[in-house]
Order: C-alpha cells, then sequence, then structure tokens
C-alpha cells in the first residue's frame, strides 16, 4: 500500500526520504511478491509429483550483476541464455570485436521487452545489461578491485533499486524525475507529506522482517549448519515457525482488503 501510493504522487512531490523508501520498499515487495508465488508454485507441484527448480537464489546479496542474475528469476535467465545468448555467440562466432558485448545487450533488451512493451521496461534492460558488459571488460582484462564483499554487495543493490525504480515507473519521464529527487538532484515541490506518515511502526518492522529473511543466514553463519542443518531440532523449529508464518498470513489475508499480486501481469 505504502509503495503504491508513494509512486502514485507526482515524483517531485516527494522528499529524498520518501523517495528512498518507495525505492527500497518496492525492491522487497517485488522480491517476495515474485519469489513467493514461485515457491508456492513449486509447492503445489510437489503434492502432484513435479519437481520444478528452484527460481530464486538469495539475489539480494549479489555481488555482482551478473551473480544478481544468477540468482534472480533463474528460469527466465537460463532460457535466453540457452535460447538466445549461445545461439548468437555460436552465429558470430568469427566476429572479432564486441560480439559478446553485443549479445548481452541483445540479451537484456529482449528481457525489457518481455515484461512489456515500453520504453521504462527497455531501459531496465539495457542498464542491467550495460553493467553486465562492464563487469565482462573487466574480468576480460584481469582487473580486480579490493572492494570488500560487504561495499560490492551496496554497490550492485544501488544498481539494482534504480533499475527498481525505472521498471516500477510508469514512463521513463516519470523514472528520472523520480531519481532525481533520490540523489538530491531536483527539489521536491509542495512536499507537504513526511517520512514519518508513511514509516509507520507496522511498516517498520515488515522492512526489518523483510531485510532479516532476504540474507541465507545458515550460509553466513557456518555454525548453524554443522550443529543443527538437518537435525529434529532444526526440523521442529521450520515446522513451527511455518505453521506460525501461515496463521499470520492467512489473518492478515482475511483481514485486508488490498491484495496486490504484482507480477501476474508480466
Amino acid at each position: 500500500v505504502v509503495v503504491n501510493e508513494i509512486y502514485s504522487n507526482s515524483p517531485t512531490s516527494n522528499s529524498l526520504p520518501v523517495a528512498w523508501l518507495g525505492a527500497i520498499g518496492y525492491a522487497f515487495q517485488i522480491l517476495f511478491d515474485f519469489s513467493g508465488y514461485t515457491d508456492m508454485a513449486i509447492g503445489l507441484g510437489k503434492m502432484f509429483g513435479f519437481n520444478l527448480v528452484e527460481n530464486f537464489n538469495y539475489p539480494y546479496i549479489s555481488t555482482s550483476l551478473s551473480e544478481f542474475w544468477r540468482r534472480w528469476h533463474i528460469t527466465l535467465n537460463s532460457w535466453f541464455r540457452d535460447y538466445v545468448f549461445y545461439p548468437l555467440e555460436f552465429k558470430r562466432r568469427r566476429a572479432k570485436s564486441l560480439r559478446q558485448e553485443s549479445n548481452t545487450l541483445i540479451v537484456f533488451l529482449l528481457t525489457g521487452l518481455w515484461h512489456g512493451a515500453a520504453w521504462h521496461y527497455v531501459i531496465w534492460g539495457l542498464w542491467h545489461g550495460l553493467f553486465i558488459i562492464i563487469e565482462t571488460f573487466f574480468r576480460k582484462k584481469r582487473i580486480k578491485f579490493q572492494i570488500p564483499a560487504l561495499v560490492q554487495i551496496l554497490l550492485t543493490m544501488l544498481v539494482v533499486t534504480i533499475g527498481w525504480v525505472i521498471f516500477r515507473s510508469e514512463s521513463v519521464g516519470y523514472a528520472v524525475h523520480y531519481l532525481g529527487v533520490m540523489f538530491g538532484l531536483l527539489k521536491p515541490i509542495n512536499n507537504t507529506i513526511s517520512l514519518g506518515w508513511y514509516l509507520t511502526p507496522k511498516i517498520a518492522t515488515v522492512l526489518i522482517i523483510a531485510a532479516v529473511t532476504s540474507i541465507p543466514w545458515t550460509q553466513i553463519f557456518p555454525i548453524y549448519s554443522e550443529r543443527f542443518a538437518g537435525s529434529k531440532k532444526e526440523l521442529i523449529f521450520q515446522g513451527v515457525s511455518f505453521v506460525i508464518l501461515l496463521t499470520i498470513s492467512i489473518i492478515l489475508v482475511m483481514t485486508s482488503s488490498y491484495n496486490a499480486f504484482i507480477y501476474y501481469k508480466f
């Protein structure tokens, strides 16, 4: 609800903090909306004896855009790799310069168009393609930067979040103005709603839960895997947690008239 309210405003009527809240909120919204329904599909498939592949693997801990696309919407990425990128690489194998770079741009141009025939989707696709080309260039030249992993994750998430603003905006012009406010390049006009109006205790709690659950804690703390992975204690903990989460989810759905399933249109 909060994300929709922020993006329904004129971009220059939002303050800088409100613009960032909308951008971060949408990044979490689209992750949990999309990965949530694909997890439901995997679970329903198992009920009928079908084993569907995992489609998300904690994309928001990626240290590069290339890694992000290995973790985000894995099935789409694999399809474009196998049926577009590899055939292009084979057909243009004699090309001496910019072959891989141009093929990457073609793939991400099509990825943008796959989401919709609109310029902001095209620019979103090319935005990701551009950074992957830059990463490919440094990898080919064997140029390495000594950057801490946490900083790499934050830089990757900055690029991804900017891309989500472009993706969520109704037009290219809206995205440009929204990003201008986000980075302090445009001064808000008629800004009357403060950050506190949107960032209620409930929304802050949801954001914290979203941030915590988007991180694979068992991978970060190996001691957990060594002591509890596959044990009876872990199974009991998971079972109780899932029952509690299911109960809370049902209560929220039954007591709310708002039910946004944003990825159905894609």
